[in-house]
């Protein structure tokens, strides 16, 4: 007996997937500079050494790596489940990661609905036909997405997400040498971008919202642009938890309570801010629920498994673009203070208001970043 496959298709690669999704997700430039250094990476996540992909954000993270998560796995699985197993997902052999999967909040709801688009269906009825015209429509300017030959009772389940952030004023590169400290013994030349304290324009340091502050560990949490619409990013040097989501919790809270105060230190006069370039594309297979050998148990997919299960992410933050900011409030504190990204810490990025970002980071090492 030939079993089915459920499958789903991302961008222009080849092959047949069934749960696969891609992420093109820039900070995006607002004008043109000197040409791009290449890619930090540019590869299969096999290669990775020092960086996992989580398919949640209740995903343990392993000690001294980087993390990366972000919807786009997520809205896949969502429709395979909703509109095309009807119920949770049920993979033998992945259990676990199947009810991490099914149980997860994040959604659609948590992105601006011109962002993302995802669609499960069959290629008898047409599914496939739906997505490049629906995608042709709402991304003109993406490749349009191919799908090799395959049966007819075959299943695709695509996602597809493109988040941008406009800045105005963009930052300045930092000339200096400086490094990225993971540990003591490891450590690496990394090109930085920011606010040197020698700046003195008004409209660049005013973007900067200082959003948690730990005077006394030197803790802290920036957004990049206060004014950035629809979304926002966000950078925080703190203790990482076992998982991203424990992590968000946390700083969650601290900035809660660090905002409630009549006085919070605010970025100013003097003050530094140095963030470390990335441009990177990783292309994961999550091979836990991969393969015959893990079949699925759901009433209405006997006798099927998932062929692939892919994601690719595509992620450039550098010094270009910044929102126009209103004035910040009176300083606090004298200028002086380093707010330097030089050390593992936490980035996300989120629509202003959503309960949930749609992109998660855990930079523990250089491993992604730009070297010098």
């Amino acid at each position: 007996m030939i079993s089915k496959h459920w499958a789903a298709k991302y961008g222009v690669a080849a092959g047949i997937l069934l749960i696969g999704s891609i992420l093109i997700f820039w900070i995006w430039k607002t004008r043109q500079e000197s040409a791009s250094p290449p890619l930090s990476f540019d590869g299969s996540s096999e290669a990775l050494r020092q960086t996992v992909i989580v398919p949640t954000l209740d995903t343990p993270i392993p000690e001294g790596k980087s993390a990366i998560w972000c919807p786009s796995f997520q809205m896949a699985w969502n429709k395979l489940k909703n509109d095309i197993a009807k119920g949770p997902i049920q993979v033998q052999g992945a259990e676990a990661f199947a009810e991490r999967l099914n149980k997860a909040e994040q959604s659609e709801d948590d992105l601006d609905e011109a962002s993302s688009y995802s669609a499960a269906g069959f290629i008898k009825q047409g599914i496939i036909e739906k997505i490049q015209v629906d995608m042709a429509q709402k991304f003109p300017d993406v490749p349009r997405p191919t799908f090799r030959d395959n049966p007819l009772d075959v299943a695709v389940a695509y996602g597809y997400l493109k988040a941008e952030v406009k800045f105005e004023h963009p930052y300045l590169s930092n000339s200096e040498p400086a490094a990225f400290q993971a540990r003591k013994e490891d450590s690496a030349e990394v090109r930085f971008f920011g606010v040197p304290r020698r700046v003195v324009e008004k409209e660049l340091r005013s973007q900067v919202d200082l959003l948690y502050f730990d005077f006394g560990n030197h803790y802290y949490a920036i957004d990049l642009c206060r004014s950035s619409s629809p979304n926002q990013i966000v950078l925080a040097s703190m203790p990482r938890k076992t998982t991203l989501g424990e992590t968000l919790s946390k700083l969650n809270d601290q900035s809660a309570d660090y905002l409630s105060k009549e006085q919070p230190f605010k970025f100013g006069h003097g003050d530094i801010l140095l963030v470390p370039n990335m441009h990177w594309r990783i292309e994961h297979h999550f091979t836990e629920v991969e393969g015959s050998d893990k079949p699925l148990l759901n009433p209405s997919m006997k006798e099927t498994w998932i062929d692939q299960a892919v994601q690719v992410i595509e992620f450039k933050l550098d010094r270009q673009g910044a929102a126009v900011s209103s004035e910040s409030k009176a300083i606090t504190h004298k200028g002086g203070l380093d707010f330097v990204f030089n050390r593992p810490f936490l980035l996300y990025m989120k629509k202003r208001g959503a309960k949930h970002p749609f992109f998660v980071m855990w930079v523990d090492n250089a491993e992604l970043l730009i070297k010098k």
